[in-house]
């Protein structure tokens, strides 16, 4: 079901966290595969005066024995938790069992088709609790992937709530740019454009720089680490080369290979002006306001994608 903010995906499941506490004393669990937007629901909630919490392999013991605690006096109305700690954490599952559970919630549920790929363990989370009433929500699925989705959430013959997936505020651009390659002839070989790399970094440059000038917030996404990491420098360039064209603009990149990921993402939510080249995941937890700005550097598979992030 697309959704058009995460606000509004939060709370499809927050007000049945809610009545679940408050009439039969269950919780409810949303297992989230990214972190990131695990906190955007935790904070949403807590601002909204749910007992909320976020559960992962980084929460200290002491705060794990906290939320255990709260969920023996069933003081919580919805646990966020990440797939491999309801799938190996045994004392969370047997104090789950213990207090019960209401409801499972699959947040991002899309992933479910393909990311166990690589991160096994997501199967097993959406085997556990198999008599629980559960919810998937996602943005991005499309018709023919929905029996494959519910296979794998072990949630087959569910109903399925369908909206559009077109966003009235998101304004969609396509430009178009120089050759990639060039080519002469069936004895030639493929040779890359240089033009084509320098007219994407410096249209990307003037795009970012006119986002920022009024204190807005900018997203480019790079298909690859490397890609992130040196579209980043070219920018630095253009904007060292240019000094007044995005003044006070901050340029940073974030994927899953830096150490500095969550001073990135604070910077991006509490900063204006500032400009992230990233790798797609990022903004699968982002809900800002300031954002002014999305550039895809590699074309996605469907339209569908380009309203999701």
């Amino acid at each position: 079901m697309p959704l058009g903010r995460r606000i509004e995906q939060t709370l499809v499941f927050a007000v049945c966290a809610v009545f679940l506490l408050c009439r039969f004393g269950c919780v409810t669990i949303v297992v989230c595969p990214l972190t990131a937007l695990g906190r955007q629901h935790v904070n949403y909630l807590q601002y909204r005066g749910v007992s909320a919490v976020s559960l992962s392999s980084k929460t200290p013991l002491h705060v794990q024995n906290a939320i255990f605690d709260c969920l023996g006096r069933r003081a919580l109305a919805a646990l966020v938790v990440s797939p491999e700690q309801v799938a190996v954490n045994l004392e969370l599952c047997r104090v789950l069992e213990a207090c019960g559970v209401g409801l499972v919630v699959f947040d991002e549920a899309h992933t479910w088709l393909s990311w166990p790929a690589w991160r096994p363990l997501m199967t097993k989370a959406a085997s556990l609790f198999p008599n629980t009433p559960r919810l998937a929500l996602t943005a991005t699925l499309q018709s023919v992937d929905e029996a494959r989705l519910l296979q794998a959430l072990a949630m087959p013959g569910s109903r399925v709530f369908r909206h559009p997936f077109f966003r009235s505020n998101l304004a969609l651009r396509v430009e178009q740019r120089p050759p990639l390659f060039s080519w002469t002839g069936p004895s030639s070989l493929l040779r890359p454009v240089p033009a084509e790399h320098a007219f994407r970094l410096r249209r990307t440059f003037e795009l970012c720089a006119a986002a920022a000038r009024p204190d807005g917030n900018a997203i480019v996404y790079e298909h690859l680490r490397k890609d992130a990491d040196d579209r980043v420098v070219g920018l630095l360039q253009l904007n060292d080369a240019a000094p007044g064209t995005a003044a006070g603009a901050t340029f940073l990149p974030y994927h899953a290979g830096r150490q500095n990921r969550s001073a990135v993402e604070a910077a991006f939510l509490s900063r204006r002006r500032v400009i992230v080249v990233s790798t797609i995941a990022f903004g699968l937890g982002i809900d800002s306001p300031a954002v002014r700005l999305v550039v895809h550097m590699v074309c996605l598979w469907a339209p569908v994608h380009f309203s999701s992030v």
